[in-house]
């Protein structure tokens, strides 16, 4: 028998197995169907022969016990992301240290009292936080319309302008506490009423709830005098996926009618 025949005759048994012996549970008839997806990696399937019950237990015993080794060593050690992050925290701090000594001021009554201009110390405060609200501002908007991969998740047929921004925002109110208990949002549920103005890539249609929830809470926290400018600038990072639809054909010229024979054969200049 070839290859094929013998693969194609172990399918028959296994499927004829499968559906006659009295599993206990349905997703148990998939187990075998588990073991040749392992067998068929070409990495991270390691196979044990096992001759005993007891080396199986020990088996296990020790992948359970590397396991929790990791885990527990993994706690001891700190992402380079925190460590990051709180370098620039220190390193905001030491500017922030630095410019208000070069604001000190030396009174002039005999006495050497210092003082220092915290004005100065405040707007640099707010200046350093604008700056971090709008970095996460634009990688909120990253990760609603593009994947973890980049990858873009919808295409909007319509522009989009700052009247319709706020209406949208205004939304997404509702939908958060609508899905408040969700883990992901789905882009039919985050464009609702937008349904004609868009098309997405369904393996890339659900969005992390957290990223919606916080767009909403910063929006609504938007003063009054900023909210136009706001509304512009996510309506701008939404247009980055604005591809307007193609034209429509224009259908061929009506072809003449047939003239009667005898008549346009010969007609005089």
């Amino acid at each position: 028998m070839s290859d094929e025949e013998v693969a194609k005759t172990k399918q028959e048994i296994r499927e004829k197995f499968d559906d006659n012996y009295p599993f206990p549970q349905k997703p148990y008839r998939y187990v075998f169907h588990f073991f040749d997806l392992i067998v068929a990696l070409k990495i991270n399937n390691a196979i044990f022969p096992f001759e005993s019950f007891e080396e199986i237990k020990d088996t296990l015993k020790k992948q359970w016990a590397g396991l929790v080794y990791d885990s527990l060593d993994r706690d001891k050690h700190v992402p380079i992301t925190v460590i990051e992050q709180f370098s620039k925290k220190l390193e905001n701090i030491e500017l922030q240290i630095r410019s208000l000594a070069e604001s000190k001021t030396e009174e002039s009554h005999g006495s050497r009292i210092a003082s220092f201009d915290l004005k100065q110390l405040s707007s640099d405060l707010v200046r350093t936080d604008f700056q971090e609200l709008k970095k996460r501002i634009e990688d909120i908007l990253d990760n609603i319309i593009f994947d973890p991969f980049h990858d873009q998740r919808v295409i909007f047929s319509e522009e989009w302008d700052a009247s319709k921004v706020k209406t949208w925002l205004e939304s997404l109110v509702v939908l958060t506490k609508e899905f408040k208990w969700s883990t992901t949002i789905s882009i039919l549920e985050l464009y609702r009423g937008l349904e004609e103005s868009y098309r997405y890539w369904k393996s890339r249609s659900e969005i992390p709830y957290d990223y919606v929830r916080e767009l909403c809470v910063i929006a609504n926290n938007i003063e009054d005098s900023e909210r136009d400018s706001f509304a512009t600038t996510v309506a701008l990072k939404l247009n980055k996926c604005f591809q307007p639809p193609p034209p429509m054909p224009v259908p061929p010229p009506p072809e003449p009618p047939e003239l009667p024979d005898g008549i346009g054969e010969d007609v005089p200049f």
